[in-house]
This record gives structure tokens, C-alpha cells and sequence, in this order.
């Protein structure tokens, strides 16, 4: 295990760790491959929180990543994963009680669902993420999140579904719709030789047969067309795998088009994260569930650095500009002017909407995701556009 003393070895430089989010050990080589338009996956800024013992790192085209310094879980590899129960064990087992939520968690897991239902992905993941909040341990809101990760599909969910599972596995090791959820996970990740073995243990061990269970017939014929095609799965990245694995991510923003873009610890207690983006915006998110609570109107082309006081509530930010922004509460009605989640002045407030804020957080996901050079472009010219007149400047970072 990791010490914070080993820093103090005679050595001139010791390594002492490495920090790498999990997904990345199982990326098709050419997603992150250099290119023109898709730069490199990249970490772009890294700090530590007051404390030393926390970790945060933005990465390029990317999420933003917190650690743990001394942390102990590495990089799920594959091969180490528990198995699938025997059906002695499955016999034997202890039936697992579910956890009993309040009243209103039951109502945000509920939300939550209704979310799923609608196809409001994120949302859904949202409100999973603050039910587990106050109840991690509850492997009904585990299995709920990891298939809500999974519709999603965005850079990294297919890992966190599986991590979702694992955890779940290890409340309950013999929940049936946890393994099922593992298997999913594997077979989005593209792992297919490794589903295929732990889907074959699952029909086994809990007497499950394709041709009466449809969800299970569908993954099934899926899994096998893979293999078929002679598509097993991309190859482990080795190097990876004795990396401290990330303890909570961070989306929304967009980061894809400079060389730095920051995130830092927010508050008096760092109870928020903060970080720019290539839309312009600065995004604000509750470091506990890691959902964005605001987004702020911060530059008029894009926001690279934001950087909080030492001890006072003031931000400073800077883009592409020549001039730095401070920003802080307003000395007026804070029931008029100033949110009450952050302090800062709700003139900048883009929008605390929840289906408007979403639909900002899913277009630059998608900004992201694209390859071709036109969002860049577009971008440039309406950062030249709104340095001359700031009112004809329009958010670039929608989809076309």
C-alpha cells in the first residue's frame, strides 16, 4: 500500500504511484490514437485537494477524475474478477436484506426510474448517484445506476457499470441481476471472450435458459455475433493495471480544443468541483455524487483556467482573452441575485433548468465525440466573432 511517508525517502525522485481511470485499460487502440481533429487522451490539469489526499485530474477529450492518494483499489483486471457462485454456495447462501431507504430517497429513486422510463439517461443516473450518496451499500440502486450507465454510453460508462456490479457483488456475491449487469458491462466494453465465459456460468449456476428469458436470448445471440466475427475483445492494456483506480468522475463539460483546462476543489469544506469548458461556460458539481449543479456564463469563446481563492468565495477565470475575470457573491437580496448554491451572481447563470442544463451536458458529450474539424472551426470563428461584438456570439458547442 502506498504511504504518504515513502516521500520523504533520501532518494532524489521516488515514484511512489500511479493514477489512471480504469476504462482506458480496455480502449480500441485507434479511439486515442493522435490525430488532427481527435487530439490524444490527455491529462490536461492535476491538483490536490487542501487535505493532500485527494487527487483531481482533468483529461483531454476526456472526464474529470478524482483519486484517492492512498488508495487501494487498482484498475479492474479481468481476470482476477470473483467467479460466478457455486451451486453449493447458491444453496447455502445468506439471504441478502435490502437496505430500507426514507422517505425521500424512496421519492428520488423513484424519480430516477421514472427518468430510465423516459429515457433521461443522465437524469437518471443523477438521481441513482444521490440515493447511493446516503445509501452505498444498497445494491438495488447499484444495478439501477450501472443500467443507466449503460444507456447512456457515454466515455466511460460501460467501465462504471461494471464497476457498479463488482461493488454490488461484494455487498451481495450472489445477486442475480448484478452478475447479469456484469455481463452487460463486459459485452459493451467490448470484452466479449470474458462475457461469454461469465454468461455461460450464469445460465449454469442459475439455471437460466436463453430460450425462455428474452433479455438473456438477446445478449446471448449478441455476444456469440461478436465471437463469430472473430471480434474476442481489444487488448488489456498491461501497464494499466496496477494504477489506483479513480473514485469518482466528474461530466458535462467539454474538453477537446487547448492544451490546459483546469478543475479545482470548491467551497469550505470542498464540497464542490469546478472546472472550465470549451463552450464558454464555467460548470460547478457536487463532488459527492458528481452531478452539475450549475453551469456559469464565464468567457466568450472558451474557459481554460478557474482557479478558487485561498479562503474568500472568489473565482478567477481566463479563456482565449487577454484579461482574467474575479468573480464573487453579490452584496444584494440573495433571493434575487445570488444562487444559493454557489454564491456567485445569477445574472451568469446560464440556466438552473433541469432539462435546459442537460441538454448543454449531452451536446458537449457529443462535441467530444466528434471527429471531423468543423466543430473546431466554428468555434475559433465565433470566439473572433464575440471578442469584437459579444452579443452576436452563440454557443458553438451544439451539435449541427
Amino acid at each position: 500500500m502506498l504511504s504518504l511517508t515513502d516521500a520523504s525517502s533520501s532518494e532524489s525522485t521516488k515514484e511512489l504511484a500511479r493514477y489512471a481511470p480504469g476504462h482506458l485499460a480496455y480502449q480500441e487502440k485507434e479511439e486515442y490514437e493522435e490525430s488532427f481533429y481527435n487530439p490524444t487522451c490527455s491529462i490536461t490539469w492535476c491538483t490536490f485537494d487542501p487535505t493532500g489526499n485527494f487527487l483531481l485530474c482533468n483529461m483531454g477529450s476526456e472526464q474529470i477524475y478524482l483519486y484517492n492518494v492512498e488508495g487501494k483499489a487498482k484498475v479492474v483486471q479481468l481476470s482476477k474478477m470473483s467467479t460466478h457462485p457455486t451451486a453449493t454456495q447458491l444453496e447455502e447462501r445468506v439471504v441478502y436484506a435490502p437496505v430500507e431507504f426514507d422517505r425521500t430517497t424512496s421519492l428520488v429513486k423513484e424519480e430516477g426510474n421514472q427518468h430510465y422510463n423516459h429515457q433521461n439517461y443522465n437524469q437518471a443516473v443523477n438521481a441513482y448517484s444521490r440515493c447511493l450518496a446516503k445509501y452505498p451499500n444498497s445494491v438495488v440502486l447499484l444495478n439501477n445506476r450501472a443500467q443507466a450507465y449503460l444507456k447512456r454510453q457515454w466515455k466511460g460508462d460501460q467501465y462504471a457499470a461494471l464497476k457498479d456490479s463488482l461493488t454490488a457483488l461484494s455487498i451481495d456475491p450472489y445477486n442475480e441481476k448484478a452478475h447479469f449487469r456484469q455481463i452487460q458491462s463486459l459485452h459493451a466494453m467490448k470484452c466479449n471472450k470474458e462475457a461469454w465465459k461469465r454468461l455461460k456460468e450464469f445460465q449454469r449456476k442459475f439455471s437460466k435458459n436463453p430460450a425462455t428469458d428474452s433479455a438473456l436470448k438477446t445478449i446471448h445471440e449478441s455476444i456469440a455475433s461478436a465471437i463469430d466475427q472473430g471480434y474476442k475483445g481489444p487488448e488489456p492494456k498491461q501497464e494499466l493495471f496496477g494504477c489506483i483506480d479513480y473514485i469518482n468522475r466528474y461530466t458535462g463539460h467539454c474538453n477537446c480544443k487547448t492544451d490546459i483546462k483546469e478543475a479545482n476543489f470548491f467551497g469550505p469544506n470542498q464540497e464542490y468541483i469546478i472546472a472550465g469548458s470549451d463552450d464558454k461556460h464555467i460548470f460547478f458539481w457536487d463532488r459527492t455524487t458528481g452531478q452539475v449543479l450549475r453551469v456559469y456564463k464565464g468567457d466568450y469563446s472558451l474557459v481554460n483556467c478557474v482557479q478558487p481563492h485561498p479562503y474568500l468565495p472568489l473565482i478567477a477565470s481566463s479563456g482565449l482573452e487577454k484579461v482574467v475575470k474575479l468573480w464573487a457573491p453579490q452584496n444584494q437580496d440573495p433571493r434575487e441575485t445570488v444562487d444559493e448554491e454557489t454564491g456567485l451572481a445569477r445574472e451568469n447563470l446560464l440556466t438552473d433548468n433541469e432539462e435546459q442544463l442537460n441538454d448543454i451536458i449531452r451536446d458537449n458529450q457529443i462535441l467530444m465525440n466528434r471527429r471531423d474539424p468543423f466543430p473546431t472551426f466554428a468555434m475559433i470563428q465565433n470566439a473572433m466573432l464575440g471578442m469584437f461584438d459579444p452579443d452576436s456570439f452563440q454557443n458553438s458547442c451544439n451539435p449541427s
